[in-house]
């Protein structure tokens, strides 16, 4: 999809984070979903990054987005509960973590990330975290077969929850 904004902006709008190890199995799904989503969109309103981990740099790129999608893996689907079977997907909107010990680590989740952007930067934009339950996080490079499925499913309601970012961007009166 090739988007053409409808004015020039200097920084991207939309920020894509691909979160995990791609020499762990599934859980470099992160990573290989936003390589998936690089692929399909040619903005320069959307920026495509990929960590292993979260680190406090990050709020700083982040504090400058309107919206920031993560994905990645996880040991267990929020939705279900339970470990197993990997393919469960779970969506969820993260707002900044009212705790305070998050602002004293190196080591960041996506709540702790948006609320280090609001303190140092005055600004956490809206966020979703779309996962991916795992089956095997071995040392080993690709995804299992049985969470392809669930890599092909989170890639599609990515583009569309991307789709509708970009929607809200371009018809938004322009800022002066």
């Amino acid at each position: 999809m090739n988007h053409e904004p409808k004015a020039m902006n200097l920084e991207p709008s939309i920020v894509v984070i691909g979160l995990g190890d791609p020499l762990r199995g599934d859980d470099g799904l992160g990573w290989y979903a936003v390589d998936r989503l690089a692929e399909t969109f040619h903005s320069k309103d959307i920026e495509f990054l990929k960590y292993r981990e979260l680190l406090p740099e990050v709020s700083e790129k982040i504090s400058r987005a309107e919206y920031v999608l993560f994905v990645d893996a996880s040991v267990k689907s929020q939705a279900t509960e339970q470990k197993g079977k990997g393919g469960a997907i779970d969506e969820m909107k993260i707002v900044p973590s009212e705790n305070n010990s998050s602002l004293e680590t190196h080591k960041l989740d996506p709540a702790g990330l948006l609320a280090f952007s609001s303190a140092l930067y005055g600004k956490a934009p809206e966020a979703i975290m779309l996962m991916a339950r795992g089956e095997s996080f071995e040392y080993h490079e690709g995804i299992s077969k049985g969470v392809q499925r669930a890599a092909q499913l989170l890639v599609n309601r990515a583009c569309e929850i991307a789709n509708n970012w970009l929607e809200e961007l371009w018809s938004a009166p322009l800022k002066q």
